[in-house]
């Protein structure tokens, strides 16, 4: 799978994830997904949406270990690390690991240095996680564009001064009436409400808070939602996930069918 770069950018292109079924290895799923009945379109519906959200686990998983192993966490420490990741469930994972590109690297690194120091024991990385997801609630959405967004460094402040910061932002482009006329950037929350009408070419993931006057709004159904900006934490060609979910489709169909044969 890709890794993404510590430090890029604007001239620099950022490439999309493409995926392949083999690197889809959840365990528990194949008797999982079993349980859908693939002959209806409601069952393979829900299937395809269980998939996807176990898919964005497993993606989310990569790109988390990518930078454990960029900031110089040991085989050790990151066994550790998951297996303390491990007594969560697939929603709440989703949430803890929803680290922004710009902040990723900041938050890893520097609780290295602490565990170096021996200021905290390297599990107490996913209790510093779960305690930053609670406190912004953290959710992973999805952002639709055909437009290939790539990494920059910018000046921002973070907090306590104005730094170089490595950041990858979605802008709004849409003016939202309800909100007057701000330009704002849609996101869905799953699968079937993947925004398509412009014929977009890469499925961002994008950290959004729940926190009541954080700038994100959700809509009627809590299907979609918009803001003034999304923050990237990783980037996926559509065409490669629709392929994906087909084939896994596919392939549980087929072990349907043979049971149904036995």
């Amino acid at each position: 799978m890709e890794k993404i770069p510590n430090n890029l950018d604007s001239s620099q292109q950022q490439e999309p994830v493409v995926i392949n079924l083999e690197e889809y290895k959840h365990s528990e799923d194949s008797e999982h997904f079993e349980l859908f009945d693939f002959s209806h379109k409601e069952g393979e519906s829900k299937a395809r949406e269980a998939i996807f959200k176990s898919f964005i686990e497993s993606r989310l998983y990569q790109v988390f270990e990518d930078s454990l192993n960029e900031n110089g966490y040991t085989p050790e420490e990151i066994d550790e690390i998951r297996e303390r990741l491990s007594e969560f469930g697939i929603d709440e994972k989703k949430r803890m690991l929803a680290l922004a590109y710009e902040n990723r690297n900041r938050i890893l690194g520097s609780f290295k240095k602490r565990v170096e120091m021996k200021q905290a024991p390297v599990g107490e990385l996913i209790d510093n996680l779960k305690k930053l997801a609670d406190m912004f609630g953290s959710e992973v959405a999805y952002h639709c564009s055909a437009e290939n967004i790539v990494p920059k460094t910018e000046k921002k402040f973070t907090g306590q001064s104005v730094e170089m910061v490595d950041s990858w932002e979605i802008v709004g482009t849409e003016k939202d009436h309800r909100f007057n006329d701000m330009k704002m950037a849609y996101f869905s929350f799953d699968y079937e409400h993947l925004y398509r009408v412009k014929n977009p070419k890469y499925l961002y993931l994008v950290r959004v808070k729940t926190q009541k006057d954080s700038g994100y709004h959700t809509d009627i159904g809590n299907n979609w939602g918009t803001a003034q900006n999304l923050d990237i934490i990783d980037k996926i060609e559509i065409a490669s996930i629709d392929k994906f979910m087909d084939d896994v489709v596919a392939e549980y169909k087929k072990i349907g069918t043979k049971k149904d044969a036995a």
